[in-house]
């Protein structure tokens, strides 16, 4: 069935975004020796008024600092360069979180200049061994090693204007056979039986109702997804053509297991090609990231900074959801739980990347598996949530104030943690043994006897090694993420707050998951799977009231070929959008119907969007103080109304 397109620019929702930059007044520092353990708590500090500064994203790349290259193993791609640890680098706290000893990442303000940063260098008595410019951002080796010492030390340098965040790092460890948040286990075919209820491989796609959502494939448009995973195949039967990297840095093959095949696979094996399984996204343009350090390079940790990097660079790619089916509880072998001051570290480190992209006018989702438990003795415990990297531990209570115009929560509600599920027959469903649970978990998916593409290889007598079976919140999570980008697609000009919405609210969902009946299991309460019809079905009756902006913008100050940047703000809600024309100026969003004031370089025009109509601004022009505008209201062929008739709701 042909596809009807319903918006063909890129939007996302920022908050109070400041446009003009404000000068710096220069960033001199005077560090005293940390004496005394502070809190990471003072971080929140910083919420004093700073200049937010946000340049067109051609100008929000800092001047370049040069690096000592003869002093550091270094992974370079262009202008990132990260710090790769050593053993001898890591250290671990009582509760086994492993953290970088002799290193601290600092992000600078929009503001600070390149004689600013190295005086911040210069006040540390560091070195700079890693650089990512598009997030300002800086990582210093230093002498000092303990971890309240260097939160202490995070504390003083966010008192300097020029700093907008600082923190230590923490590290992953890679190990021969490690894959992120591995499987459960693996077995061959036979010891597979299918569940009887459910005759065919994929029987998670009948318990999330995923073909009842296929039916409404007229109202799906292209959207990229994002994994971040490690070892990928672009060239395996199900997944070719479907897998670009956002560059050649995070383009690998080395990890011996293929799980991010089958993560890719889940969310979008080609269909219709009479080969393997058919993924959850029809036309899936997927933005893949390999996460894995280079064991070529002797590796053996890898940086939560270069994960989060590669997160940066999927959203900079296109990918508006992302799946991360990693995590580091396995490494908690001392204990079930981190200590508070190391999840809340965890929690404002990874956050400030969410927040700053978010504060640059993206808009997206990250959904991350809960985590596989701790295995123990040789026996899996599962455990809270919150103990499992990267975005786990995030809470609105917890997340970084640093970025002016992202609140806490507005990070928390572009987070989906996914548990997963196994089946227990006539449609009653319980956690998986190994799945971990609690209150972090926003939404429980099919995690057991997940079949999807794998090794891309001559197989054996059991298997032909192209497809397996996996268990694992790995398998989970790419569902949750398949589900996400099928309800983003009827409307990309939802936020990502909205399609969480959609995707985890209890009523779009039909099935209870019950606690797990394992004693190793974390009892963590009842929580609902995931349905994908529904979910869509509510992103439809969303836009029942919605209509259609379309238009051409012009700025003088921008050359031909060049994007625009625009705001649009509700009269109704105050809600600011940020938005953006392709190449030639052209934009269309789908919005709720009422009025808006539409800025464009500081020239403000009132639009109407009206219900299920297209509104044409026609040309908008800001050359001076010149604007030139005119309306047209069109009414649309197909009116969303008609989409009800084919709903059946539960």
């Amino acid at each position: 069935m042909k596809k009807r397109r319903i918006l063909n620019t890129a939007f996302s929702l920022a908050l109070a975004v400041a446009v003009a930059a404000a000068p710096s007044a220069g960033c001199g520092i005077e560090l005293s020796k940390a004496t005394e353990i502070s809190s990471v708590g003072s971080v929140e500090r910083i919420e004093k008024a700073k200049s937010a500064s946000i340049e067109k994203r051609t100008s929000e790349t800092p001047k370049s600092v040069e690096i000592n290259s003869e002093s550091l193993e270094k992974f370079e791609n262009e202008n990132d360069i990260f710090y790769e640890p050593k053993e001898e680098s890591i250290s671990t706290l009582e509760d086994s979180t492993a953290y970088i000893n002799d290193s601290v990442t600092v992000f600078f303000s929009d503001g600070a200049t390149d004689a600013d940063r190295q005086k911040i260098v210069d006040s540390l008595g560091g070195e700079i061994v890693g650089r990512v410019d598009f997030m300002n951002e800086l990582e210093i080796k230093i002498t000092r090693s303990d971890f309240y010492e260097i939160n202490s030390l995070c504390d003083e340098l966010m008192e300097n204007d020029c700093v907008e965040f600082a923190s230590c790092s923490f590290a992953e460890e890679v190990q021969p056979d490690y894959v992120p948040d591995d499987p459960w286990n693996f077995t061959y075919w036979e010891d597979n039986a299918l569940d009887s209820a459910f005759p065919f491989s994929n029987w998670w796609i009948k318990a999330t109702d995923i073909d009842k959502a296929w039916d409404y494939d007229e109202y799906f448009s292209d959207l990229k997804v994002g994994i971040v995973d490690s070892g990928f195949d672009p060239e395996h039967e199900d997944l070719r053509g479907r897998i670009e990297f956002p560059d050649n840095y995070f383009q690998k093959n080395n990890a011996p297991s293929y799980h991010g095949n089958h993560v890719a696979g889940i969310i979008g094996a080609t269909q219709d090609n009479g080969k393997g399984i058919s993924g959850i996204v029809r036309d899936a343009d997927m933005v893949c990231v390999d996460w894995d350090a280079n064991e070529e390079q002797g590796q053996s940790w890898n940086s939560e900074a270069r994960i989060m990097t590669g997160f940066v660079n999927a959203v900079r790619a296109g990918a508006k959801v992302v799946n991360f089916s990693l995590g580091s509880s396995g490494s908690l072998k001392k204990g079930f739980d981190r200590s508070k001051i190391a999840k809340d570290t965890v929690a404002r480190f990874n956050s400030y990347y969410i927040a700053k992209m978010l504060q640059r006018g993206y808009d997206f989702i990250c959904c991350q598996s809960a985590g596989n438990g701790v295995v123990r003795d040789g026996i899996t415990y599962a455990i809270d949530a919150s103990n499992n990297g990267t975005f786990c531990p995030i809470t609105a209570e917890n997340a970084t104030k640093a970025v002016i115009g992202v609140s806490p929560q507005d990070i928390a509600d572009r987070i989906i943690i996914v548990a997963a599920a196994k089946f227990n027959g006539f449609n009653t469903y319980e956690q998986s043994p190994f799945s971990n649970g609690g209150s972090q978990v926003s939404i429980c998916a099919p995690g057991s006897k997940i079949y999807s593409a794998y090794y891309n290889g001559d197989g054996n007598e059991y298997n032909d090694c192209s497809y397996a079976y996996l268990n694992g919140t790995s398998m989970a999570a790419p569902i949750v993420t398949g589900i996400a980008t099928l309800v983003w697609s009827i409307n990309p000009s939802f936020t990502g707050a909205q399609v969480k919405r959609f995707v985890c609210d209890p009523e779009n969902t039909k099935y209870e998951v019950s606690d797990s009946s394992s004693e190793y299991h974390l009892p963590t309460g009842t929580v609902r799977m995931v349905n994908a019809q529904l979910a869509v079905e509510a992103a439809l009756r969303e836009i029942e009231n919605y209509g259609t902006l379309t238009g051409h913008l012009e700025w003088a100050r921008i050359t031909p070929n060049s994007f625009i940047d625009f705001t649009l703000t509700s009269r109704d809600s105050d809600t600011v959008y940020r938005m953006q024309t392709d190449s030639d100026g052209n934009f269309t969003a789908k919005l709720p119907a009422g009025e808006y004031t539409l800025n464009l370089a500081g020239k403000k025009k009132k639009v109407t969007v009206t219900s299920c109509e297209i509104s044409d601004i026609g040309t908008l022009r800001s050359h001076n103080a010149t604007v030139d505008f005119d309306a047209v209201g069109v009414k649309m062929k197909d009116s969303v109304r008609d989409i009800l008739s084919k709903l059946q709701l539960y």
